[in-house]
């Protein structure tokens, strides 16, 4: 019987299914009929909700709880566990008046974001410098545009770096907008003769400590002119390719092994 179980944001969850086999293991919903007489670790791929049957296993090993993922899909609440643990993040507000007389007026482009829980850029708008007047744009957080040319996912477990990939353009032909990089605009993750920064790697480390998670996927740019790598947000349950399957896979197998010795 494996050592550990996956209990998924939702069952559906390609990803989840992907590291599931890797593990050789079974995915959990959370109000089944799960019973852990074996003490199996948890692992938590992106859930904030406690499962039903929580209560009925005590002294349970869970990877990423249950209110920390809660925290890390929540932008605001991310972006303020990152200014106490002083992680490199963009600069926010909630308040739309401040980013009018603070950023529009001063000719500095941002972004507006529409909700706090979207995943591949849902409800990102940004606003160019210049602009005068946001219209009937009304966001939950605005975020001052951080100016980078690359933007990279690192993969965190345990305090470590187990995989790395950069945001590309999926083509070439000049329509894609750079601003937001996602699929949605054309960009896919690349891992080919990619090399993340130490800065970028280190600030990620940082991020996913920050939040009180065990493992995450890091949204982070980087400005090369200043040397200076930006959180934007942290994945916890990103989509895999099969190598970065794998490598969560190992890492969480070294992990229970570890923990068992």
């Amino acid at each position: 019987m494996s050592k550990c179980v996956v209990y998924p944001y939702k069952m559906q969850s390609g990803s989840a299914k992907m590291l599931a086999k890797e593990l050789n293991t079974v995915r959990v919903s959370p109000d089944g009929k799960f019973r852990n007489n074996y003490k199996r670790t948890i692992v938590n791929w992106g859930n904030s909700e406690t499962p039903t049957w929580w209560n009925q296993w005590p002294n349970q090993n869970v990877l990423n709880h249950y209110d920390a993922v809660k925290i890390a899909t929540n932008k605001v609440l991310s972006f303020q566990k990152f200014k106490e643990h002083g992680v490199e993040h963009p600069e926010w507000t909630t308040d739309r008046m401040y980013a009018v007389d603070k950023w529009m007026a001063n000719n500095l482009p941002f972004l507006v974001r529409t909700t706090l829980v979207g995943k591949g850029g849902e409800g990102i708008y940004y606003i160019p410098a210049g602009t005068d007047a946001l219209e009937d744009l009304y966001g939950k957080l605005y975020t001052l545009y951080f100016k980078k040319k690359h933007e990279y996912r690192v993969h965190v477990f345990d305090g470590k770096v187990i995989d790395f990939q950069e945001k590309k353009r999926e083509r070439d032909n000049g329509d894609i907008d750079s601003k937001v990089r996602n699929h949605a605009n054309g960009w896919v993750f690349c891992r080919d003769g990619v090399t993340a920064p130490d800065a970028v790697q280190a600030e990620s480390i940082k991020a996913v400590a920050s939040l009180g998670l065990t493992f995450g996927a890091v949204d982070v740019g980087f400005n090369v002119h200043y040397g200076k790598p930006c959180v934007f947000e942290v994945n916890t349950a990103p989509g895999l390719t099969e190598t970065t399957a794998k490598s969560y896979a190992a890492a969480i197998k070294e992990f229970i092994n570890k923990e068992n010795v």
